[in-house]
């Protein structure tokens, strides 16, 4: 993990712990792969099988083998869970918000 600093729209700072992934490799909504590059403003949203979605800062995503673990904001701590059996889809998309990561 590394240690990386985002700053939002506001000019408000965050620092916190990440995994060094520099690319994602997807697919798009016609079975193409894509390459998508990280960046504090990519959004992952996964729908359960009760169709309910959850969106996660991709950044502040990890996976333990049973459950994907995530962040909603980068600005309160809660962690919550998600069982990687409940998952229907995973969509990564760029949230377009104007967060980006600072020296």
């Amino acid at each position: 993990m590394r240690q990386v600093t985002t700053q939002g729209p506001a000019g408000d700072r965050v620092t916190y712990k990440t995994y060094p992934i520099d690319t994602i490799h997807a697919v798009d909504k016609r079975g193409n792969p894509v390459t998508i590059q990280n960046s504090p403003a990519i959004e992952v949203r996964i729908t359960n099988m009760s169709n309910k979605k959850t969106i996660f800062y991709f950044d502040l995503m990890q996976f333990d083998g049973e459950n994907i673990i995530g962040r909603e904001s980068r600005f309160i701590s809660f962690q919550k869970a998600i069982p990687i059996s409940s998952v229907k889809t995973i969509e990564v998309q760029n949230g377009r918000k104007n967060f980006r990561y600072v020296q």
